[in-house]
């Protein structure tokens, strides 16, 4: 990033709200003074009466989207390994018929020593 976009980044998460919490802080006084809870309770209990409705549909929504999810990947499990099992099934069964076949197959396949070597003894 440039500087300029930088400086602007700083200012934007440190020094705004510096300057914010300065702006509106109280006064010494009021920082003992707190209301009692069952004010507190009075003043939100009509809030939480409209909200909690809504916590719980949330709850049950987001709870069968995830269980949902967790389903599916699971049955993407499921299938990813039958298709694997049904790969390695077609390998062995080409193997077979390499063989038979007298044509190279897998266990023809050299790794890197393997080749190493049979460059040092001349065939290729």
């Amino acid at each position: 990033m440039k500087k300029k976009y930088l400086w602007l980044l700083f200012l934007l998460v440190f020094a705004l709200p510096l300057a914010f919490a300065q702006e509106n802080s109280r006064p010494d006084e009021f920082v003992d003074q707190q209301l009692p809870a069952s004010v507190i309770e009075e003043f939100t209990q009509p809030l939480q009466n409209v909200i909690q409705p809504l916590v719980n549909a949330a709850k049950y929504i987001l709870g069968g989207i995830f269980g949902l999810y967790v389903f599916l990947v699971l049955i993407r499990i499921y299938y990813e390994r039958k298709k694997v099992k049904l790969l390695k099934d077609i390998r062995f069964d080409l193997d077979h018929l390499n063989k038979h076949f007298d044509v190279s197959h897998s266990a023809h396949r050299k790794g890197f020593f393997g080749h190493l070597w049979s460059k040092i003894r001349g065939r290729i």
